[in-house]
């Protein structure tokens, strides 16, 4: 849950946190300030200088060190996996239905479907529900963009550092190798853009972008490693 929900939005309001709340037995309050404790174990909020509550219980370390890093370990607990972040509460009776079909699905496509909402959920949540590029706030345009891809490298499927939150225009260049970051994170395009698509349209949603830093997460910042076999790899110069 602590990966899922932005940092911002974490506090008792929350209503994935009060739904949580309700099946332990405890207060939004109380499961809103156990979150507050791993965000003073997260390296990335320490080196913006963001803390929680500085003198977390002693569990709160053991399990920070137990599962940060196990992506698959957490999408396969995670008890809003299928939920998306930003999704409004009348949503979320909606979506729990639909994911009751993964009980019919054979274990393997569940577990990948749970691997697949988590990974979104976490990217998205790091970039605080807004492409990075564009700030597009709306969830239904929004993808969480694979860096390497999903099917290169099984270690980096589920990890957010392989994430970045792009519009579906964008993501979709990306994927395609016709978009990508520099060492600045800054945007990078293909040649074969401007030559493919119309003067206004390459002017208005790629060439206004060019040269421009993305925005970065607040939480689980891409990997340069990552970054680089993009550049390498994937684009298409």
């Amino acid at each position: 849950m602590y990966c899922q929900i932005p940092f911002g939005q974490i506090g008792p309001a929350h209503y994935a946190i009060r739904d949580l709340a309700s099946k332990l037995g405890r207060t939004p309050d109380a499961v809103a300030l156990k979150l507050s404790n791993l965000a003073s174990l997260d390296p990335d909020l320490q080196a913006r200088g963001v803390v929680g509550m500085r003198h977390g219980a002693s569990i709160d370390r053991i399990v920070w060190n137990e599962f940060f890093g196990h992506w698959d370990l957490l999408a396969e607990a995670s008890p809003i996996a299928e939920i998306q972040a930003s999704t409004p509460p009348l949503e979320v009776s909606r979506l729990v239905r639909e994911s009751a079909t993964y009980e019919t699905e054979k274990m393997g496509t569940r577990k990948e479907r749970r691997g697949q909402a988590f990974f979104r959920n976490t990217v998205l949540a790091a970039y605080d529900g807004r492409c990075c590029i564009t700030g597009i706030m709306r969830p239904e345009l929004l993808r969480a963009s694979h860096i390497i891809p999903w099917s290169v490298s099984l270690e980096k499927r589920l990890s957010p550092m392989n994430g970045l939150a792009l519009n579906a225009l964008h993501d979709a260049a990306f994927d395609s190798g016709l978009v990508t970051l520099d060492t600045k994170r800054r945007v990078v395009l293909s040649s074969r853009l401007k030559e493919q698509i119309p003067k206004r349209l390459f002017a208005e949603f790629f060439a206004r972008f060019e040269g421009a830093a993305v925005a970065d997460p607040m939480r689980f910042q891409p990997s340069d490693e990552n970054l680089a076999y993009h550049r390498e790899r994937i684009f298409q110069a």
